[in-house]
């Protein structure tokens, strides 16, 4: 038994590093490397086990893996004056993160008309993604500023003490997208950060504290938030709420079956113009992942923050059969 679950949690890890072709990644070529359709599908099918889904005649249960990004990354700046661990100050907005990965586990149903859905839970997790020279790095894993804050020293003043913070959506938004937002530290992990190793190729990750070691893989990162052992649940905490309605709200859900995406969720559909096309979302997913990684790399030019959401949807009723495919 106990190899059995050892073996499991490394499937996904596995198909992770088997994307890495290349002798040399950056920060960014890294992190879009989690943007693939055999990596969506090794979480479906691995999660799909551990979650031992129910299968019936009339209740079944699916999950779906969708790969999403922001254009631009959210970030946060503090109402109060901040100063980061060497005690420079901070005076400019911090990013909020490079991957955010968030778990919904929905009922719906359908019997004769009938029909509705209903949330078990909501939970999410976010990640600041860095370079490592080693295998399981240290928090913050990047260069801290000694004499005047950086990227990373206001990254890790985030993510580990969660100051009162407005939210933005770009670094010229002139509005906030919400206001004094208090996100509470307590409770399970779910703020992390996240080394690719050019010496090896793998990820680890640690939690948002300083000095904490990087070592849990990116399997059990996702392993643990759908099994409730990593990552906030939305309605424990207003602030976060706040944040995960904000970045989901940008993103438009490509995988999800788009009546069950309806009854779950609403969506924003919006447009975007690449070489004088008009890519209108939702689109369907295999669409995108079968583009060349170097056509899904100048799509998504510049930083952005990915967006992993993982449904799973339990089916009840006669008229829930056509999503049993």
């Amino acid at each position: 038994m106990c190899n059995r679950r050892e073996y499991t949690l490394n499937v996904i890890d596995r198909t992770l590093k088997s994307l890495y072709k290349k002798k040399k990644y950056g920060e960014l070529s890294s992190l879009y490397k989690i943007f693939n359709k055999k990596l969506g599908d090794t979480i479906t099918a691995v999660l799909s086990e551990e979650l031992k889904l129910h299968d019936s005649t009339r209740a079944f249960e699916r999950i779906y893996v969708d790969f999403q990004w922001i254009d631009k990354i959210p970030l946060a700046a503090f109402v109060h004056p901040q100063t980061d661990i060497n005690g420079n100050s901070i005076d400019s907005k911090t990013e909020l993160g490079d991957l955010f990965i968030q778990y919904r586990h929905n009922n719906v149903w359908d019997n004769s008309g009938n029909s509705g859905a209903h949330q078990y839970c909501h939970r999410s997790l976010i990640v600041q993604a860095k370079i490592a020279s080693e295998d399981n790095p240290k928090v913050p894993i990047g260069r801290v500023g000694k004499n005047k804050a950086n990227p990373t020293s206001k990254e890790i003043k985030l993510l580990e003490e969660w100051p009162e913070f407005d939210l933005y959506e770009t670094s010229g938004s002139k509005s906030p997208l919400a206001k004094n937002l208090v996100v509470s530290k307590s409770g399970l992990p779910f703020a992390f950060f996240g080394g690719f190793s050019t010496s090896s190729q793998n990820w680890s990750f640690g939690n948002a504290k300083y000095g904490e070691v990087c070592s849990k893989n990116f399997s059990q990162l996702v392993i643990e938030l759908a099994k409730n052992e990593a990552g906030k649940e939305l309605s424990t905490d207003a602030a976060w709420e706040t944040v995960s309605r904000e970045i989901t709200k940008i993103c438009s859900n490509r995988n999800l079956p788009p009546s069950i995406a309806k009854k779950i969720e609403s969506r924003n559909a919006t447009t975007k113009v690449q070489g004088g096309i008009a890519y209108s979302f939702p689109a369907q997913l295999s669409y995108w992942i079968t583009l060349a990684y170097e056509k899904i790399v100048s799509l998504v030019r510049g930083k952005k923050m990915l967006v992993v959401t993982i449904d799973r949807v339990s089916y009840e009723g006669s008229g829930v059969s056509q999503f049993r495919r």
